[in-house]
């Protein structure tokens, strides 16, 4: 059976989890596209923007230029 003293640890562990859960899903709710009566509302200052899109969209974009640069090698 658990010592009292150790007792402490599954509930840090709990509360840590619960704080990174709640974190990580506030950011992928404002993050992404709203439902429906949602789409005007404000986000939080506290909320990082992330834009996948775009990154990607870079990402393809420079793999495209590289492929233009030696088309006797073209990827598959």
């Amino acid at each position: 059976m658990a010592n009292h003293s150790t007792l402490w640890i599954p509930i840090a562990l709990l509360v840590v989890g619960l704080i990174a859960s709640v974190s990580i899903g506030l950011i992928a709710w404002y993050n992404s596209k709203r439902p429906p009566g949602w789409e005007e509302t404000a986000i939080p200052s506290y909320i990082p923007k992330i834009n996948i899109r775009q990154e990607s969209a870079k990402q393809v974009e420079k793999k495209n230029s590289s492929n233009s640069e030696n088309p006797e090698n073209p990827e598959t």
